[in-house]
């Protein structure tokens, strides 16, 4: 009798140390798994300012914004087109485009943008003067400033 004790508490032990090493190796699995599905949204956060970044300094705007000026943009145009009214010259369709657009990125972002000529034509003035342009930044660049912006948002 005592050895079919022995052999069953051998049996069972050994059963317990297979189902506890199976349970392990699952929380190991299940840890990495969650992981990684973290490392893909940091990277999906960090693909985003970064996108975000070269958009607004492109245009002033990041790209949600410009998305939702075009929106509004659309309403307002379309306004202007159900209301019959047409323009009588160039220069006073130009002026309603301005003005339009200028609503449009009133009403997405609550910023008012001057859009007059003077203006526009001294900033293409001087950027063609410095002959400059801007430069994507490099991979390196990019991760130091989204490890900087992390580091200042924490």
């Amino acid at each position: 009798m005592q050895i079919s004790n022995n052999s069953n508490s051998i049996l069972s032990s050994d059963l317990y140390d297979i189902s506890t090493d199976v349970k392990q190796n699952k929380d190991r699995f299940d840890i990495f798994m969650e992981n990684r599905d973290k490392e893909k949204t940091e990277n999906k956060k960090r693909e985003s300012i970064l996108e975000d970044i070269e958009s607004i300094s492109k245009t002033g705007f990041t790209k949600d914004e410009i998305e939702l000026i075009k929106k509004k943009l659309e309403e307002i145009q379309n306004k202007r087109a159900e209301s019959g009214y047409t323009a009588q010259s160039i220069e006073e369709d130009l002026a309603n485009k301005k003005a339009d657009l200028q609503q449009a990125i009133y009403e997405a972002t609550g910023k008012t943008v001057n859009l007059e000529n003077n203006d526009l034509n001294n900033l293409m003035t001087s950027q063609e003067n410095q002959n400059s342009s801007l430069n994507k930044a490099s991979t390196d660049e990019e991760l130091r400033l989204v490890d900087k912006f992390k580091k200042e948002t924490v």
